[in-house]
């Protein structure tokens, strides 16, 4: 799993919100594999090829190809291309020891860069500094399948769940106030409830604000709406269900 972008509204000082670290490598590491293969079939003019063969040197892994690559690099990057030429700079020396000491095939170029060198990243699943691993359910699953782990796959994030709406709790196993558990998702309460056990205006185990609940075999609930002047309270017709209709 790859990072998601930071938000990148305007704050209130007007500037826009910058990319998170992480994802500077991956729009660079994009850009690198970009160039890869639209080079893969080069065949320079001139005999240039054909002197580094000579030379024991492949144009695959040539100095020529990644001299072409580096000068193209994050050309084709429509947004956020000023962060990727800096860190294309900054990480120059580090693709040049990748491009000729590392074995391409063994480790793909987001890990060899991201995680294992520039530290800007974690494997999927962990998260800060020292990229620990996320918390998992009885399931194994992060968050209980319901939420994201805070920082994951980043250097960033304290690991703490951030849960899908409608959950709660430590590992999103829960339903938040005001939504009831069906099955294994979550589901939102009448809007006259403002807890409840399961859908429906009698299902109520707290009324929502300006609800009133009217115990019996008669459940009568009375709705309150503010008059012209904003300060009085009007009642409504009450609205009355006989047994347990789900309405």
């Amino acid at each position: 799993m790859i990072p998601a972008l930071v938000s990148l509204k305007k704050s209130g000082t007007g500037k826009v919100n910058k990319l998170n670290d992480c994802m500077r490598c991956v729009i660079l590491k994009d850009s690198i594999n970009n160039w890869l293969e639209k080079t893969s079939r080069s065949n320079h003019e001139g005999g240039d090829v054909a002197w580094e063969e000579a030379k024991l040197k492949s144009y695959s892994r040539s100095e020529m190809r990644l001299v072409e690559i580096q000068e193209k690099l994050c050309t084709e990057v429509k947004k956020h291309q000023d962060q990727c030429y800096a860190l294309a700079e900054e990480a120059e020396q580090l693709l040049e020891q990748w491009w000729f000491e590392e074995d391409h095939d063994v480790l793909d170029l987001y890990t060899w860069l991201c995680i294992n060198h520039l530290k800007l990243c974690c494997p999927s699943g962990h998260f800060g500094v020292n990229c620990e691993p996320c918390l998992l359910d009885k399931n194994n699953k992060i968050c209980g399948g319901n939420g994201e782990c805070s920082g994951d796959g980043t250097r960033h994030g304290n690991g703490t769940c951030i849960c899908n709406k409608g959950f709660a709790g430590s590992n999103c196993d829960e339903c938040s106030k005001n939504y009831f558990l069906t099955e294994s998702s979550c589901k939102p309460c009448h809007p006259a409830c403002k807890e409840c056990h399961r859908f429906g205006r009698d299902a109520c185990m707290e009324c929502a604000a300006g609800w009133k609940n009217e115990l019996g075999l008669v459940i009568t609930l009375v709705k309150l709406v503010l008059g012209q002047d904003q300060k009085t309270v009007h009642p409504v017709k009450p609205i009355t269900i006989y047994g347990s209709a789900d309405v």
